[in-house]
């Protein structure tokens, strides 16, 4: 550890002890931005620029009337990539649960 210049200190102590809170909060910052209804449905107008939850929006509410079909199908979809990236910061996940009961 002896000799590291300030850019090779925060690469090879720091960035290694802060990994699972960059996990975290990306996961954090995805889910928000892939999520986020209200903002998309006040800027976007036109049909081909819709994110999916406008377009599940557009779909399922038709003439006053719901389809609970369509709703279901298109959370079960919009869920599959929030799972896979769940599954794969698992690690990062558990790291953090445990620094938070640690008292250091």
């Amino acid at each position: 550890m002896d000799g590291l210049t300030r850019f090779e200190a925060f690469f090879r102590i720091l960035l290694p002890m802060a990994r699972p809170i960059i996990a975290f909060v990306a996961l954090l910052a995805f889910m928000g931005a892939y999520t986020d209804y209200a903002l998309a449905y006040a800027f976007i107008a036109k049909g081909s620029m819709w994110t999916l939850t406008l377009g599940m929006y557009y779909l399922a509410f038709v003439n006053r009337a719901t389809l609970y079909n369509v709703l279901a199908a298109f959370s079960v979809l919009m869920g599959i990539p929030i799972f896979a990236i769940f599954i794969a910061f698992q690690k990062y996940l558990v790291q953090i649960y445990a620094m938070g009961g640690v008292k250091a």
